[in-house]
C-alpha cells in the first residue's frame, strides 16, 4: 500500500512502497529519484534504503517466537483491555481478505468491519472534518462525518467514490479512463480536491462533493500532487516537479495566486498545515538527509526542527498546534516521537526494537495511533501522547496500515 505517504500516503513512504511506485508514472519518478538520490540502484535496494525489510517466511516463525519474548520482557505492549466496543475508531487499511480494503475498528481492537468489501484495492486513505491528515488523502470524512470519500480501482483503474461512513451507499465520483486518485475533502464538506493524470501527468483538480463541476486546478508539463487543503478551505498545498525538483507550491481554491513556497534545489515534500493555518511543517532533504521543517504559510521564515543525522519525516500537529509527531531512526529503527511546535523537549514515545509510523493525533490530543512491524506485518497500535499504555489493536498475518482517527 500507500503510505502514502511506507507504506503512507506521503512523499516518502509512496516513494518507498513497490507495489505503489508500480502503479502510477508519479510514484514510480519518486522512486527513481530516490533511489538515484541514496545510490540505489533497484526497487529492492529502495525498499532498504527506506528502512523497509521484508523477512522470508522461513523466518517469521523465529523472529515472531523472539519478539513476543523481547516485547514480553521490555512490556511494551498491552493488550486491549475491557468488553464491547469503544466510542472512539480509528479506520486503517488491511490486506487481510487478499487485496486491500478500509476497515474501521474501536480502539480497544474487539470491533473491526470492513467498510468496502470488494476485489478491488481501496486505498489511500484519511479520516478528517475539519483538521487534516497530516500525510496527504486517501480517504477522507465529510464535514459532518457521515461520508467517506476515497480511491479504488474497482472498476479497472484508480477513480475516486465517496460511500456513507458504514460502508453504504457506494457512489462513483470520477469516472474517467486514467487514474483520479488522493482525494481530499474541503474543510466545509462541499469541495473535493484529487490529483487526475487525465492529461497525461499529474495534475490537481477540484469537484463538488457530488462529483459534479470537475476542474483543472493546475497546468503544467510536469507533475503536481498530494493536495492539502488549508483550514480556512481558502487555500491547497501541493507538491510539484516543476523547477526539476519536488518543491512545495500553494494555490487558492479558485485556481489563482498559485506560487513556489519552498523554493529550493533539494526536494522538499509532505507539507502539513498548522491547525490555525498560519504555519506549515515539512520535510526536507536541503541538509543531506530528511529533517523535519517549519515555515510561514507565505513561504517565509522556514527554520529546522530536527537534527543529523538522523532521517526524520512524518510530521502531525496536534490538534492544539502546540506540538508534531514525528518519525525518526535516530536510534537504528523508525520510532515515535513528539517535540514542541518550536522543535524543543524532543520525546520518544516507542522503544520496542522495529519499526514504528505514520502518528496520527486523536482529536482531542491524548492519544496517537501508528503503525508497528512487530511480528513481519504492520498492524495499527494506539499510544498515550506522553508515551504510556502503547496498546495493540489488530493482530493478524496480514498488514494494517495508515491509522486515521475517526473526528468524533
Amino acid at each position: 500500500m500507500s503510505s502514502g505517504r511506507g507504506e503512507a500516503g506521503s512523499f516518502w513512504d509512496l516513494a518507498a512502497n513497490g507495489r505503489l511506485a508500480g502503479r502510477h508514472p508519479g510514484f514510480r519518478q519518486r522512486a527513481e529519484e530516490l533511489a538515484e538520490h541514496e545510490g540505489c540502484e533497484s526497487r529492492a535496494n529502495l525498499l532498504r534504503c527506506m528502512g523497509i525489510r521484508r523477512v522470508s517466511i522461513e523466518m517469521r516463525r523465529y523472529q515472531l517466537i523472539l519478539l513476543v519474548a523481547l516485547l514480553a520482557a521490555v512490556a511494551g505492549w498491552a493488550r486491549p483491555d475491557g468488553e464491547g466496543e469503544d466510542a472512539s475508531r480509528i479506520a486503517f487499511v488491511s490486506n487481510r481478505d487478499g487485496d486491500f480494503e478500509i476497515y474501521v475498528a474501536d480502539t480497544r481492537g474487539n470491533v473491526q468491519r470492513n467498510l468496502t468489501n470488494n476485489r478491488g484495492d481501496d486505498w489511500l486513505f484519511d479520516w478528517s472534518s475539519s483538521v487534516q491528515r497530516e500525510d496527504g488523502c486517501a480517504f477522507l470524512l465529510g464535514a459532518d462525518g457521515s461520508k467517506i470519500v476515497f480511491t479504488s480501482d474497482r472498476d479497472g483503474d484508480d477513480e475516486i467514490y465517496v460511500m456513507d461512513s458504514d460502508g453504504a451507499n457506494v457512489q462513483r465520483l470520477t469516472n474517467d479512463p486514467a487514474d483520479d486518485y488522493t482525494p481530499s475533502w474541503s474543510p466545509d464538506g462541499s469541495k473535493v480536491v484529487f490529483v487526475s493524470e487525465r492529461d497525461g501527468n499529474q495534475e490537481i483538480y477540484l469537484m463538488n462533493s457530488d462529483g459534479s463541476r470537475q476542474c483543472r486546478l493546475t497546468d503544467n508539463a510536469v507533475n503536481d500532487s498530494e493536495p492539502r487543503w488549508s483550514p480556512d478551505g481558502s487555500k491547497i498545498a501541493f507538491e510539484s516537479y516543476r523547477d526539476g525538483n519536488w518543491e512545495i507550491c500553494l494555490i487558492n481554491s479558485d485556481g489563482t495566486g498559485e506560487r513556489d513556497l519552498s523554493n529550493c534545489p533539494a526536494l522538499d515534500g509532505m507539507p502539513v498545515w498548522c491547525p490555525d493555518g498560519k504555519r506549515m511543517a515539512f520535510v526536507s532533504w536541503r541538509e543531506g538527509g530528511p529533517r523535519i521543517y517549519i515555515m510561514d504559510a507565505d513561504g517565509g521564515n522556514v527554520v529546522g526542527l530536527t537534527r543529523a543525522p538522523a532521517w526524520e519525516w512524518s510530521p502531525a500537529w496536534s490538534p492544539d498546534g502546540r506540538q508534531i509527531a514525528f518519525v525518526s531512526n535516530e536510534h537504528g529503527n523508525d520510532a515515535i516521537y513528539v517535540m514542541n511546535a518550536d522543535g524543543s523537549e524532543r520525546i520518544r514515545l516507542t522503544s520496542v526494537p522495529v519499526n514504528e509510523r505514520e502518528p496520527h493525533w486523536s482529536a482531542d490530543g491524548s492519544r496517537i495511533a501508528f503503525q508497528s512491524l512487530a511480528d513481519a506485518q504492520f498492524d495499527t497500535c494506539v499510544i498515550n501522547s506522553d508515551g504510556t499504555h502503547a496498546v495493540r489493536i489488530t493482530d493478524n498475518q496480514a498488514d494494517d496500515l495508515y491509522p486515521c482517527w475517526s473526528p468524533f
